[in-house]
């Protein structure tokens, strides 16, 4: 990767600092940066529907905490 990009991301009210890897590069006039996927922890926002982090008794009903983000920017000047 060529950049790490870092700031706020905001959910349900709830700012958390995140960190992830960015491959910026200049393609046909056109500037492009692309983010594999990282994960976030869902629990660290308050979203903990079905997590085993606060239920017990789930079983096999539970709900992965991590999240998968990943992403493409085009921009280009006019």
């Amino acid at each position: 990767m060529t950049h790490r990009v870092s700031g706020n991301l905001t959910i349900k009210d709830i700012s958390r600092s995140i960190g992830f890897p960015v491959k910026v590069e200049k393609q046909d006039g056109k500037l492009m940066a692309e983010a594999p996927q990282f994960l976030i922890d869902r629990t660290e926002w308050d979203i903990c529907f079905k997590s085993k982090k606060f239920f017990d008794d789930l079983k096999d009903q539970f709900i992965h905490d991590d999240i998968g983000i990943s992403f493409i920017v085009v921009a280009s000047g006019s």
